[in-house]
């Protein structure tokens, strides 16, 4: 508790100054009338208590009062040395008034420029690749290229060579070789239109081919698949007929994400004929929810390679970068959602890396 007495010619005047000093809060203990001497001019004396001392009020420096006493002092020179004297690094300096104007509290943002690595890095994560692959990329391109980073044509193709290191590609020649191919994916991956892609390509190639077709889900299945037969003149067979000669095209039912029990009756299907496997994912999904179906996939078949469709959807592609480093998948084949002419292409590691760069152009 802190006690003070004021002196004022009137009462009115006493509480003014009181609540200036004190605030409102401030108790009146008791009043007193005085005078000073016998014949002194009377005043009132007041006994005011409150719950702390006031702090004193800090005096601001009045510049213009320096600028008078030291005609020699810049103003700048002031104003920096006021500045720098609210540091702790700035009260080691008192001995040099040279060093107050030299030191800075810190560097202002605009100043503040990012250094190549963060630069590098910021431009793989506008490819689309994930922040921390993006971070060892550009970890990678100071590493390995320190020299001829200046010219970005030339960084453009160092770029090229570090993601062409993960690229991962099935050979076209393999999906001819092969006696027997399904396609699986969950529902709306494109797999029946990426089906028939390949049969297009397979005919291309002067490759005898054949459609069959495990989707008994739907009724509408059976009949697309005939009118697909139909317009492409390419056989439709069952699976069972296994002597037909030429490389054997399966459509699936979609992959049911809610469960693996749900995806049994497919997984036996698929043993008893043991054809080669690929996985539709859809360019346009999160790469989490690509992993998400790739690892129940996995756990259900043998998985080949992957099939990436609607990739004319997505303007960053960076995605494929991050999905071959997680998944250590190949690449068989990326489709577009247009017509089926010249709409599925096979690229080699190379047209891949570029593929990237290229942020969803075409091979």
């Amino acid at each position: 508790m802190f006690v003070k007495k004021f002196e004022a010619e009137t009462l009115e005047q006493g509480l003014k100054k009181i609540r200036q000093e004190l605030g409102p809060n401030a108790l009146i203990l008791g009043t007193q009338k005085k005078k000073n001497g016998l014949l002194g001019k009377g005043f009132i004396e007041i006994t005011v208590a409150a719950e702390k001392k006031p702090e004193p009020a800090k005096k601001e420096i009045d510049e213009q009062a320096l600028a008078r006493l030291f005609p020699h002092r810049k103003e700048n020179e002031t104003v920096a040395r006021v500045e720098v004297r609210q540091t702790p690094v700035a009260k080691k300096a008192v001995g040099s008034s040279a060093r107050y104007i030299d030191i800075e509290d810190e560097p202002s943002k605009a100043s503040l420029k990012p250094s190549n690595k963060n630069r590098y890095e910021l431009e793989f994560v506008r490819l689309g690749i994930s922040q921390q692959a993006s971070k060892d990329l550009g970890n990678r391109l100071i590493c390995d290229f320190p020299e001829g980073l200046s010219d970005p044509q030339s960084v453009e193709n160092k770029k090229g060579r570090l993601l062409l290191s993960q690229m991962r590609t099935l050979n076209p020649n393999t999906l001819l070789d092969r006696k027997a191919w399904a396609v699986v994916g969950t529902a709306g991956s494109g797999k029946t239109t990426s089906l028939v892609k390949l049969a297009l390509y397979l005919r291309q190639q002067n490759k005898p081919a054949f459609l069959s077709t495990l989707d008994s889900r739907k009724v509408v299945s059976a009949v697309e698949m005939s009118q697909y037969s139909r317009m492409l003149k390419i056989p439709l067979k069952k699976m069972e007929e296994t002597g037909t000669p030429g490389i054997q095209l399966i459509d699936t039912p979609s992959i049911r994400l809610d469960s693996e029990q749900s995806n049994w009756g497919l997984v036996k299907k698929l043993e008893a004929n043991r054809p080669s496997v690929f996985l539709c994912l859809e360019a346009t999904h999160r790469l989490p929810e690509m992993m998400r179906i790739v690892d129940l996939a996995q756990t259900l078949f043998s998985i080949e390679a992957i099939l990436l469709t609607k990739m004319d959807l997505v303007t960053q592609t960076g995605f494929i970068y991050d999905l071959l480093n997680l998944t250590k998948l190949p690449i068989c084949a990326v489709s577009q959602s247009q017509s089926f002419k010249d709409s599925i292409q096979f690229p080699d590691p190379a047209g891949l890396s570029q593929l990237i760069l290229r942020r969803g152009a075409s091979l």
